[in-house]
């Protein structure tokens, strides 16, 4: 029982030698980050436009593998197989409104997506 107790007591002193070890640089350090001066009208977009057939290309080989194995029994052989598509997602943001103590904003989101596929077997 004896040996549990030390054992315990030496765990314990290591974790706490260990928080005392990380926590003082976080104490002494004084430095904070400013916040951003954000004023009424100022705005800024963040978004991102995607190529998903290169995106995917993987997973359109392994269907185009599927399609040509599963023709077999009726001797249909894919000749052509293209998908092409994208697809973009953007968001506006506004500042609205400014106070000593919040920021109001105002967001507006849009996405698009397009496609095209072709398969042409004989």
């Amino acid at each position: 029982m004896s040996r549990m107790i030390i054992r315990s007591i030496l765990a314990l002193s290591a974790v706490l030698m260990l928080s005392l070890m990380l926590a003082a640089p976080m104490a002494s350090a004084s430095t904070t980050a400013l916040a951003p001066a954000w004023n009424e009208g100022d705005a800024w977009a963040v978004g991102k436009t995607m190529d998903l057939d290169a995106e995917f290309a993987q997973e359109l080989q392994d269907l185009e593998e599927m399609l040509e194995q599963s023709t077999d029994p009726a001797n249909l052989v894919v000749n052509e197989f293209d998908i092409q598509a994208m697809a973009s997602a953007y968001a506006l943001f506004k500042v609205d409104t400014v106070s000593d103590t919040e920021v109001h904003l105002k967001g507006s989101f849009g996405q698009v997506h397009w496609g095209r596929e072709r398969l042409h077997n004989s």
